[in-house]
């Protein structure tokens, strides 16, 4: 009876031992294939030509990404949310201290959604929003540079008084595989920066 029990243990033993031995593969395999960060600011120039009959606004603005992967390309796989133009007037790449630290100039062109029911006491929300378009949330996941100001507090907008500026990095989900093969459902995430 007493060796029954001491078996009872050893199996026991054994399975939770093979459990915490999984556990642990499983943890490594995750931080393995853990995403990069890459830490976004932007600093706002202009807002102009805001057009509430087409539903459009232009912005200018400095973009800067800070990232340890060399393959980011971001000139070429940067996605601007609502974008109708987007041109990048300077695009520039520094590696010296062994990071990249890129710095763009954007001037866009973004379809807007705002409401005019209320003018003029209307309360205007303008959106900036941007995704790397070749790197899923498993790969890449934008943090903010949340130091000093994010924009040129000495240009107005006619009429206009801006009370505030909010950044996010969030995680947006497509119901879709973009018929990538290797995916069993239809469900992917990207990171996201937003102003």
């Amino acid at each position: 009876m007493q060796q029954r029990i001491n078996m009872k243990k050893i199996r026991f033993f054994s399975a939770f031992l093979v459990f915490l031995f999984s556990i642990m593969i499983t943890a490594s395999f995750a931080s393995s294939t853990a995403s990069y960060t890459v830490r976004t600011g932007t600093y706002i120039t202009s807002i102009h030509d805001i057009d509430f009959k087409q539903k459009e606004y232009s912005i200018d603005l400095w973009l800067w990404l800070k990232y340890n992967k060399r393959e980011f390309d971001f000139v070429q796989n940067l996605e601007i949310h609502q974008a109708m133009t987007v041109n990048k007037l300077f695009s520039t790449i520094d590696s010296s201290t062994g990071r990249f630290y890129q710095l763009m100039k954007l001037q866009c062109v973004l379809k807007d959604s705002s409401k005019i029911i209320n003018f003029p006491f209307d309360r205007q929300n303008l959106r900036f929003s941007l995704e790397n378009s070749q790197n899923d949330s498993r790969e890449l996941v934008f943090t903010l540079d949340t130091l000093g100001k994010h924009y040129n507090s000495m240009f107005t907008l006619r009429g206009r008084n801006i009370d505030s500026l909010d950044t996010v990095s969030s995680i947006h989900a497509y119901e879709t595989t973009f018929d990538d093969e290797t995916l069993t459902k239809p469900h992917v995430e990207y990171s996201t920066f937003r102003v």
